[in-house]
């Protein structure tokens, strides 16, 4: 079993007061709300504004998967009772692939700035560190300097390119990916 709700703490993040914890499956609705306002403030994700795929019973049902198995994780950010961050790590469950998993996070642009994303990749971190995992990748934007500056300060490392894999109004952009290894506890 991944995080559970008993892991809810408030951290002080630049005189922020964040309470992060797993995700519940009752957060499901402010979650694609979330991922909604998240797609409209940044060009940075896979989605526009309005554009995530899921339904609430869709993302409930995400959450409850991502309960039940160890080596998914799904954490939330709240201020002042608000979601304002997420970090999901989802692993295969087939035997030759269950040991990779990959992440996503998002911050709403008011609280960019404030440690969240480091925060909640440090806890990420650690959890995988702990024999959940023994790779982590994600996908990032070439032009996205300060996430990529963030993951390399952390370990993570550019394994390759894949060119044009995003389109904006303005034209193409490369998205990097990146992954951090860890030694097997087995």
């Amino acid at each position: 079993m991944s995080s559970s709700a008993d892991d809810s703490n408030v951290v002080f993040l630049n005189g922020l007061g964040v309470t992060i914890r797993a995700a519940l499956e009752g957060d499901a609705p402010e979650l694609v709300r979330h991922f909604n306002a998240c797609g409209g403030e940044s060009t940075f994700l896979s989605f526009g504004s309005g554009e995530y795929y899921r339904t609430e019973v869709e993302e409930a049902e995400r959450i409850q998967a991502s309960s039940a198995e160890n080596n998914h994780l799904y954490l939330t950010a709240w201020v002042g009772g608000a979601l304002v961050a997420t970090l999901a790590v989802w692993a295969p469950t087939r035997a030759r692939l269950r040991h990779v998993g990959e992440f996503g996070v998002a911050v709403r642009k008011e609280f960019w700035g404030h440690g969240l994303g480091p925060e909640l990749l440090r806890r990420m971190l650690d959890w995988a560190r702990s024999g959940a995992l023994q790779k982590v990748s994600l996908k990032v934007r070439s032009d996205n300097t300060r996430a990529i500056e963030m993951y390399q300060q952390l370990g993570f490392v550019v394994e390759g390119t894949l060119r044009n894999e995003i389109k904006l109004n303005d034209g193409y952009r490369d998205v990097l990916l990146m992954s951090i290894l860890f030694p097997s506890t087995t």
